[in-house]
């Protein structure tokens, strides 16, 4: 059980990361598409 909830923290810090980066970019694409700013150098 231990284990599981171990593996179950680690699958939701993944997914958690991984929704947030897709967000900044989509935002970032959002506000380029608008031109509201300069998109920062990658």
């Amino acid at each position: 059980m231990i284990e599981f909830v171990g593996f179950f923290r680690r699958f939701v810090r993944l997914v958690t990361t991984h929704n947030f980066a897709m967000l900044r970019e989509l935002v970032f694409a959002s506000e380029y598409a608008n031109g509201w700013h300069i998109p920062p150098d990658l």
